[in-house]
């Protein structure tokens, strides 16, 4: 990836390409019930995504969450200046992955911002490609490192823009790679990108200078 393309990279985050959203998933650490009884219940594990509004203003997790666990506005120049969303103020929908916000935006962070979203992912990892052109090929899935197969590693499903991964690939702790072309340039979304990082430098730059099919 070019540094170009990272100028704006999210804030504690694997990968974060800015175009007309920016999104990038990183690890987060599980969350148990620390009590002193003798079985300590398991909760879910979560991950999470950072998302700028797109250009009509909606909100996209596009990793497919069954459960959002904590919402936060960033200021993209600033990381101090932050706001806590009430989860109450939170609506989602997991079919599509647009999460709409009822706060007012005088109430959000001052000049430009991002969403810190926190939950709990389906397993194996799905995801809708919002604003994907179809007339522009398939999207690029790259998975440790590797070129993806599908079919054989996922379907994606051009109507509804959904890509789903057959494998048991888990969106907090595989390393993968999703880019897809839109309109106006391309969108991207990654998990522990840096482990491949020269093997995906490689094949999404072979995958975006390739002639659209």
């Amino acid at each position: 990836m070019t540094k170009s393309l990272l100028k704006k990279a999210a804030f504690a985050c694997t990968l974060s390409i800015l175009t007309a959203i920016f999104i990038a998933s990183c690890k987060s650490a599980p969350v148990t019930d620390n009590t002193e009884s003798t079985v300590t219940e398991q909760k879910p594990e979560t991950t999470y995504v950072n998302t700028a509004p797109d250009r009509d203003g909606k909100i996209f997790t596009v990793c497919i969450f069954t459960d959002i666990t904590e919402v936060t506005a960033i200021d993209i120049d600033n990381h101090e200046n932050k706001v806590a969303i009430p989860l109450n103020k939170c609506k989602y929908n997991s079919e599509t992955t647009e999460l709409s916000i009822d706060i007012p935006k005088a109430n959000m962070p001052k000049g430009n911002f991002a969403f810190h979203i926190v939950g709990v992912p389906v397993f194996p990892a799905r995801f809708i490609l919002h604003a994907h052109d179809d007339k522009s090929g398939k999207p690029a899935v790259f998975i440790e490192g590797k070129e993806a197969s599908e079919g054989a590693d996922y379907t994606f499903d051009n109507k509804t823009k959904e890509l789903a991964f057959i494998k048991e690939i888990d969106a907090d702790k595989t390393s993968y790679l999703l880019s897809w072309r839109i309109k106006d340039g391309f969108n991207t979304i990654g998990n522990k990108t840096d482990d491949f990082k020269s093997a995906y430098d490689l094949l999404l730059g072979k995958w975006a200078s390739a002639k659209q099919r």
